[in-house]
C-alpha cells in the first residue's frame, strides 16, 4: 500500500515539474576552473535524478554480492532448522509409537540445530531408558544441561523420574535432595521426594515432611489423608520394641487430633507400646477407646498388658460383659486374664464359655494349656483334639460323655 502511495506522488511530482518546465525551461550554468557547462535546469534535473539512481543501484548491487556469504549462512540454518524440527516430530511420533532406537536417532541427529534442544535430548533420554541403556540416558541429560544450562530444574526432574523408574533409589534421592534446595516449594519435587523415601522405608524423613507436603498441596486431601496414615503406621511400627516407650508417647502427641482416633492407628499405638513394656501406662486410653467405640481386634490388647494391680485389669475387663455378654473374643481374654493370675477356675469358666459362644481353635488350645498347668493330661489331650478337628474339617466335636461316678467317688465329693 505503501508503494502504492509513493508511485502516485512521483507521478503528480513528475507531471507538475514538467508544467513548470513547459512554460519556463530555466537556465544553469556551471563552471570550474577553464571548464564551464551550459545547460537548462530540466536537463540538469533530469541528469542528477539519472545519476543518483545509477549511484543507488551500484551501492545496492555491492552490498548484495557483500551480503551474500550471510545471505547463504542464513539460508543454510534456516533449512536446517526446518529439518530438525521436522525429524524432532518424526522422533515424537516413533516415540509415542514405542519404536524406541528410531526414535532416539531422529531425536538427537540434529538436536544440536533445533529451536528446543532441550525437547529432544529429555525425550531421547526417556527413550534411551526404555531401551535399558542408562550411560546413554544419562549422557543425553547431560547434553540436554549444556544446551539450555538454565532449565536445570526441568532436567533434573526428568532424570530423578528416570531414575525412580529404574529404582535406583538412592541416586534418585540425591538428585530429588539437590532439587529441593534449589525449589523448597515445588510440589512435583515434594511428591517425588517422598514416594523415594517411601521405597526406601525411610518413614521418620516422610513423617518430618508431611506438613510441607500438605502445604504445598502435592497430594490432593484423599492421598494425603492416606499417605498420613501410612507414615504414622510404619513410624509405630518400627519404633515397636523395648525401650521405645517415651519415643512412641513423643510421637502420638505429634499425631494430629484427627488421625488419633483411627482405630487401625490407635490398634498399632497401643500394640507398639505393649511391645514396649509400657501397656500400663496407655491401659486408661485403651480403655477409654473401647469405652467410646467397641472394637474387637482392641480387646487381645488389653489382655496383653501387665499391670501392677491386676485384679483391678481383671474388674474393668469383667465390667465390659455387661454389655458383651456373649463375646467369644471378651471371653477368651478374660481367661487369659485370670489364668495369668492362677484363678484356674475362673480361667475355665471364660474359655468354655468362649468355646461355647463361637468355638475357635485358639480357645481350644489356651484351655488346654490351661488343663496342662493343673496336670490334667487326658482334659488338655481332649482340648488338642477337638481343636486339631476344628482346624482341618471346621467343625467342633462334642465333648464325650462324662463316665458315671462310683460310689466312693461320690461319697469322696459328698466329703
Amino acid at each position: 500500500m505503501k508503494k502504492i502511495f509513493f508511485i502516485i506522488g512521483g507521478l503528480f511530482l513528475a507531471a507538475g515539474a514538467a508544467l513548470l518546465i513547459q512554460k519556463d525551461p530555466g537556465y544553469l550554468l556551471v563552471g570550474y576552473g577553464t571548464l564551464s557547462v551550459e545547460t537548462s535546469l530540466a536537463v540538469a534535473l533530469i541528469a542528477l535524478v539519472i545519476i543518483f539512481a545509477a549511484l543507488y543501484l551500484l551501492i545496492r548491487s555491492f552490498v548484495y554480492f557483500i551480503n551474500i556469504p550471510s545471505r547463504l549462512n542464513l539460508w543454510g540454518a534456516q533449512r536446517r532448522k526446518n529439518r530438525s524440527q521436522k525429524e524432532l516430530t518424526t522422533g515424537l511420533i516413533e516415540s509415542a509409537e514405542g519404536h524406541w532406537e528410531k526414535a532416539e536417532k531422529f531425536l538427537i541427529k540434529h538436536a544440536s540445530e533445533s529451536d528446543t534442544p532441550l525437547l529432544n535430548y529429555l525425550v531421547a533420554a526417556r527413550a534411551a531408558q526404555f531401551r535399558k541403556d542408562y550411560s546413554c540416558r544419562d549422557h543425553y541429560l547431560q547434553l540436554a544441561h549444556k544446551s539450555v544450562p538454565k532449565a536445570d530444574i526441568a532436567i533434573n526432574i526428568t532424570q530423578a523420574e528416570l531414575q525412580l523408574e529404574h529404582n535406583q533409589l538412592e541416586q534418585a534421592l540425591a538428585t530429588l535432595k539437590h532439587l529441593k534446595a534449589l525449589s523448597p516449594k515445588h510440589p512435583h519435587i515434594l511428591r517425588l521426594l517422598s514416594e523415594t523415601y517411601k521405597k526406601l522405608n525411610e518413614w521418620e524423613a516422610l513423617q518430618k515432611m508431611l506438613p510441607t507436603l500438605k502445604k504445598s498441596k502435592a497430594y490432593n486431601l484423599d492421598e494425603f489423608l492416606s499417605l498420613e496414615k501410612t507414615v504414622w503406621l510404619n513410624v509405630f511400627h518400627k519404633q515397636a520394641q523395648p525401650g521405645s516407650a517415651a519415643n512412641l508417647q513423643q510421637q502420638w502427641k505429634l499425631l494430629p487430633k484427627a488421625p488419633q482416633k483411627d482405630f487401625e492407628l490407635q490398634n498399632t499405638y497401643f500394640s507398639a507400646m505393649i511391645e514396649a513394656g509400657a501397656g500400663e501406662e496407655i491401659e486408661r486410653l485403651l480403655r477409654a477407646s473401647l469405652d467410646t467405640q467397641w472394637h474387637d481386634e482392641l480387646v487381645p490388647l488389653y489382655g496383653r498388658i501387665e499391670m501392677t494391680n491386676q485384679s483391678v485389669q481383671i474388674e474393668n475387663a469383667e465390667s465390659w460383659l455387661a454389655h458383651q455378654p456373649k463375646n467369644a473374643i471378651l471371653l477368651r481374654m478374660l481367661g487369659g486374664l485370670c489364668a495369668r493370675n492362677q484363678l484356674w477356675a475362673k480361667a475355665e469358666g471364660y474359655y468354655e464359655a468362649s468355646i461355647h459362644s463361637t468355638p475357635t481353635v485358639s480357645a481350644l488350645k489356651q484351655l488346654g494349656d490351661l488343663y496342662s498347668q493343673q496336670g490334667d493330661k487326658t482334659k488338655a489331650a481332649e482340648c488338642f483334639k477337638r481343636g486339631l478337628a476344628l482346624a482341618t474339617t471346621g467343625e467342633l466335636i462334642s465333648e464325650p460323655p462324662k463316665p458315671a461316678k462310683t460310689e466312693l467317688e461320690a461319697a469322696t465329693a459328698a466329703a
